[in-house]
């Protein structure tokens, strides 16, 4: 597998939350896979940062993968060159 830069990566990474979100169950539904709040998974895809700090939170690796787990997702499918998910 490639790796991409850790801008570029979280840049895919926001593009691919935001088509599961919009597609697939919703904001809820993603935040229960990741056990992130509903309000952080929005600024993420946003690209919003929190009051009183200067850059937006990014998914994590470990998000990332629950969220792949989560939605019977091929491992790695957030770093796969492929942008929609093939079984789904």
């Amino acid at each position: 597998m490639t790796y991409m830069k850790t801008s570029s990566r979280y840049e895919v990474w926001r593009k691919k939350l935001s088509y599961l979100i919009n597609n697939h169950g919703g904001v809820t539904l993603i935040a229960h896979a990741t056990g992130l709040k509903p309000k952080t998974i929005d600024r993420i895809v946003k690209g919003s940062p929190a009051s009183g700090h200067k850059r937006p939170p990014h998914l994590d690796q470990a998000a990332a993968g629950q969220i792949e787990r989560s939605l019977d997702l091929p491992e790695g499918w957030f770093d796969a060159s492929v942008f929609l998910p093939s079984r789904m």
